[in-house]
Formats: structure tokens, sequence, C-alpha cells
């Protein structure tokens, strides 16, 4: 089956997705090509791979699905929410396109909305699996969680991935998840599977928690800190209110354009965002424009 999606003006279905993922690095679980995007989706409770294409920017999406038509109200929700259409950059941009550092990306990043893991469970277990990494490594090493634990199942002619769930992830044991790269990161991870699949931790209930309420309840968990829970905040419960300021990347990135190479600290980073409207969000479109090379600067000094 089907469907067509509106998308907001100027929408980049490839640019957005590509500020987060790499395309050389796939399945992450995601694949792409030219003109789309594919990965399985949990459409009512069930398993589904869908395959997403935009023809140009700005253009409308067209969905190809297995989820029949009672699916198709719960895809448009889903889909909606993971490509971030309801994320409104408009401030973020005013705010890039007036700061003379930085206004050379603002024609770039205009077509970006924030990509995000469509379960918080996703965007956890991924937050776990960056940390102390360069984001480059940690695909790599979701690529092989995914190739080894996922499902997969093809639509178009083409193999699409599933994440894999906690239960799947747990029954790996600690061994295989070091095999595959999480090394420290492993227990961590189980941990997390754990409590999800007990009941103790109910991912998808902390969409609906304030900042201050989701960091009582996750920084007792062993292996989650803060930068983990601000990982988690923008890559799947879509709270741009807050942003890893201690983030290596970032702090490497804004020392390079303001510091002439001497790398910001954490709370130079906070005070930097709080610069501007929407902080975290030009954060977060900043770091999109690193990522795809919009930057032209030199190398951070070494520590």
């Amino acid at each position: 089956m089907s469907l067509r999606m509106k998308c907001p003006p100027d929408y980049d279905l490839l640019k957005s997705v590509h500020s987060w993922k790499y395309p050389e690095i796939e399945p992450t679980p995601e694949i792409t090509g030219k003109l789309f995007l594919g990965r399985q989706y949990s459409i009512s409770g069930e398993i589904h791979p869908v395959l997403i294409e935009q023809r140009s920017p700005g253009s409308s999406l067209q969905v190809t699905h297995s989820s029949g038509s009672s699916g198709v109200s719960s895809l448009r929700d889903i889909l909606s929410r993971v490509l971030g259409f309801s994320v409104d950059t408009t401030q973020a941009l005013y705010e890039i396109s007036r700061d003379p550092i930085i206004n050379s990306v603002a024609s770039g990043v205009k077509g970006i909305r924030p990509y995000q893991s469509p379960t918080a469970f996703e965007a956890l277990a991924k937050s776990v699996i960056q940390q102390q990494v360069s984001y480059r490594a940690a695909s790599a090493v979701t690529r092989r969680l995914v190739l080894e634990l996922g499902s997969v199942s093809e639509l178009s002619d083409l193999p699409l991935y599933s994440f894999p769930s906690a239960t799947q992830i747990l029954r790996a044991g600690e061994s295989r998840l070091r095999s595959i790269g999480l090394g420290y990161r492993a227990p961590y991870l189980l941990n997390v599977c754990n409590l999800e699949i007990e009941g103790e931790l109910e991912t998808e209930s902390l969409r609906r928690m304030p900042y201050s309420e989701l960091l009582e309840l996750l920084k007792p968990v062993r292996g989650i800190g803060e930068w983990t829970i601000q990982a988690l905040s923008i890559a799947g419960l879509g709270n741009f209110g807050v942003f890893p300021y201690g983030d290596l990347a970032m702090r490497n990135l804004l020392g390079r354009l303001y510091l002439s190479g001497r790398r910001m600290t954490a709370q130079e980073v906070r005070a930097k965002a709080d610069e501007w409207r929407d902080g975290p969000l030009v954060l977060y479109l900043l770091m999109c424009a690193e990522v795809l090379g919009f930057f032209r600067v030199g190398p951070p000094e070494n520590d």
C-alpha cells in the first residue's frame, strides 16, 4: 500500500536524515538511496517495512508500506514525529543567519527538520552506544547490532531492517555485545533492556515527562548520566529545550568557529547557546551543518 504526506516548506528528507547518519554506514537500521529512506517501524503493535521517497526538497513524500489500511493513521503519526514535522526552526534559522561567523550555513540547513528515533527505547539505546566515542564509531557499532540482532524483510525489492528489541539485545548477552563493539557500555545497555522488559522503566512514558523529572528518574540508572539523558531528549523525545553541552564534537566545532581553535568547555558552549533565542536548536542545526561538511575551518588544537 502507499500514501502521500505533505511536508513543511523546503523540507529535505535526505539532508535531514544524513545530518545524523552516514550513508556509507548502513543499516542503522535506516538505509538510504538517491531519493529514499527505508527501515522497519512498529505500527499498531506490529513490525512493518516502510519506504519513504521524496523527489525534490519541499515535495510530498510517497510512502510505501505493508501495514494495511488500518495502520495508515498510526503510520502518519509516527512519520510526522520521526521526521520532525512539528519542530519550528524559524527562530533558530534567523539566529544563524544574523551571526557573521555561522551565517554561511543558513541556506544549507534551511530544509532540515530534526530526525528522531521512532521509539524512546531505541533513542535511549543509541544514546548509550554513543557514550565516549565519535558519532561515526557509534554508527558502526549500531550497524553491527542491527545486522546481528535485528530483523529484516523486503519491500520494493529492498531489504529493510529493524532496530533490535530489548528482548533481542538481552538474549544476546554481554559477551556478544562486547564482540559487536560496545565494550564497557555492554552491561549499561543490558541494564536498560532488563529494566524495560521488567516494566521498571517504561521508556515511552518518558515523552510526557518534564526534563527535571526525566533527570530524577534516569540518573540513578547505572550507565546513564546527564549527557545520555540530554542526547535522549533531542534524539527521541523531541525536547529541543536542552542539549548535551559537554558533547566533544560540539565543543570542538564552536572552539574552531569562535575561539581560533581552542576547544570550548561545556560551560562556554552553554553560555554561547544562551546568546541565541532557541539556542539548543541552533546547536542542533550547527551539528547538522558539521556532519554535512558545510563548515570549512581548521582542526582543533590538541588538549
